[in-house]
């Protein structure tokens, strides 16, 4: 593996920690004051697999406290290259995995050796903050986290208060650090209405009272009202024009909830027809180029069992059975398979899909801040992507199958189906929304002209 890339199986952290002496206050979400690492029961460790990032300080500390160690120093000197970092500006060394996608400081039974041996002081940041992410805005630290890691995965989408934010009676952070910080330029409109705009996407997403693709369409409507006023991040010289923009944004905000509104933007929704098969067919080619590229075991064999399940029901046959040559997979017939297994998830569990997957957009909408796209609605097109990719996943898995074939058994049925959500959710985070180079391809896509529109974003909300 060359440390000038990203790592054997294509996956690497998102962005380089930045440690910072900050005395904010942090904001923690309950799944994160929750959390607590699973260590070697880990399904899916953070040691494996993954681009894992070292800073230049925190590889010599780790090589003084194992000088004397002979095993370890060795594995300490060849973790990686000095001098090639991930990017031409950065600190960071990416650590060299071994043969089978390890770190090369994790033991036999899956343990960190140095963390076990010498504490977590001496890890890197990385190692030390992982999965914690802190957003830096407006006097205090978020501290949110990735779900690619199982376990705040399981916290933040199964519990109801999972992803309140509270004031944490402890840190959270194991050490001084910022993920990201996000400045606010007064004259800035779509930067410095950060806070009004995401409470309101917040608000949107948590109405329960509305399935995933009602919310989805709610919120794509408040960013075609606010496309051409937020424009190329706008700028308002004047006090006057200020006070203006300020008193727009805050009515389309309270008409983006009102009652009425939404029960339309629903009713609409729900009167729609048509677009699906184009839906399930972006989504699937979308899969299918990250396929292409190195990828995890995990997450090669959870796409294959997804796409197996799907060809057979398309064709009639039985998984493994031969196949009729003769017979194509078609997107429209891709459609119906998949309207038809997410009616059987939502029978026997119901509603199951819209909560997993409307906390999975609150906490998107948590971690990555709207002002990372270059609007509202190309924010927007990156969520639905993911949101429209797992979904088709997760009512494909075999496991559902599985247990769809027994007798109906409303706590066997949720919980299957719940930890295949996290399954499918926790191994598309890994391998998608982790790959650098991957997902900023996707993200051109909805950023060029015409790339995400309101229209395109219904046609999403109608499948999801």
């Amino acid at each position: 593996m060359s440390p000038l890339n990203l790592d054997r199986h294509g996956v690497a952290m998102p962005e380089s920690p930045l440690q910072a002496p900050s005395a904010l206050p942090e904001l923690a979400t309950k799944a994160m004051q929750r959390f607590s690492c699973t260590g070697t029961s880990c399904e899916d460790t953070c040691c494996k697999d993954f681009g894992i990032s070292i800073d230049r300080d925190s590889l010599e500390r780790m090589r003084a406290v194992v000088a004397r160690d002979p095993v370890r120093k060795d594995k300490v000197v060849r973790l990686v290259v000095l001098g090639m970092s991930r990017d031409a500006n950065s600190s960071q060394n990416l650590v060299q995995l071994d043969d089978h996608g390890g770190c090369p400081l994790m033991e036999s039974d899956g343990a960190c050796g140095i963390h076990r041996d010498y504490g977590e002081q001496i890890l890197s940041t990385t190692c030390s903050i992982f999965p914690r992410t802190a957003l830096a805005v407006e006097g205090r630290l978020e501290v949110t986290g990735s779900l690619a890691c199982p376990e705040l995965a399981r916290l933040s989408l199964l519990s109801d208060d999972g992803l309140d934010q509270d004031p944490s009676s402890t840190p959270v952070l194991t050490r001084a650090y910022v993920g990201k910080v996000l400045n606010s330029d007064p004259l800035d409109l779509y930067g410095s209405a950060f806070s009004s705009v995401r409470t309101v996407l917040l608000r949107l997403f948590e109405r329960d009272d509305y399935p995933i693709g009602s919310r989805m369409a709610f919120a794509a409507n408040l960013a075609a009202q606010l496309d051409d006023f937020f424009g190329s991040h706008r700028r308002f010289s004047t006090h006057a024009e200020r006070l203006m923009a300020k008193r727009r944004l805050a009515a389309e905000l309270d008409a983006a909830e009102d009652p009425d509104a939404l029960r339309s933007l629903h009713e609409d929704l729900q009167q729609f027809r048509g677009g699906g098969d184009a839906v399930v067919s972006a989504a699937v080619s979308m899969l299918l180029e990250r396929r292409r590229l190195t990828h995890a075991p995990r997450f090669g064999k959870m796409l294959e069992g997804a796409m197996t399940r799907l060809q057979a029901d398309c064709l009639g046959t039985a998984p493994g059975e031969e196949m009729n040559r003769e017979q194509t997979v078609t997107s429209a017939r891709l459609w119906q398979v998949d309207q038809r297994r997410r009616a059987r998830l939502h029978e026997r569990s119901p509603g199951l899909a819209d909560r997993i997957l409307g906390r999975y957009a609150r906490h998107y909408i948590l971690r990555n801040p709207y002002t990372d796209a270059t609007s509202l609605l190309s924010y927007l097109g990156r969520l639905s992507s993911s949101l429209a990719a797992i979904r088709l996943l997760w009512t494909a898995m075999p496991e559902l199958e599985a247990q769809w074939e027994k007798a109906p058994e409303t706590g066997a049925d949720i919980r299957v189906a719940s930890a295949s959500a996290i399954h499918v959710i926790q191994t598309y985070t890994k391998a998608v929304s982790h790959h650098a180079e991957f997902l900023n391809a996707v993200h051109q896509v909805n950023d060029q002209p015409g790339g995400a529109t309101f229209g395109r974003l219904v046609l999403i909300a109608k499948f999801v």
